[in-house]
């Protein structure tokens, strides 16, 4: 499964992640994050143990 996943802050402030496919479809993270740090710490969490060939964007 490769794919791609980028953080954004949500209308509340917090940040959350959302993975983008490569067929399209996305699936956006039902956690929030204090920091941006802390949400990409759970995205490198999810990478090592899914796939190794999704990528991080800013």
């Amino acid at each position: 499964m490769a794919g791609r996943f980028t953080i954004y802050r949500d209308q509340s402030g917090r940040y959350r992640f959302c993975f983008s496919a490569d067929n399209g479809q996305s699936i956006p993270s039902p956690e929030t994050y204090c920091t941006e740090d802390e949400a990409w710490k759970k995205v490198d969490s999810l990478r090592s143990n899914v796939s190794p060939r999704s990528r991080r964007t800013h």
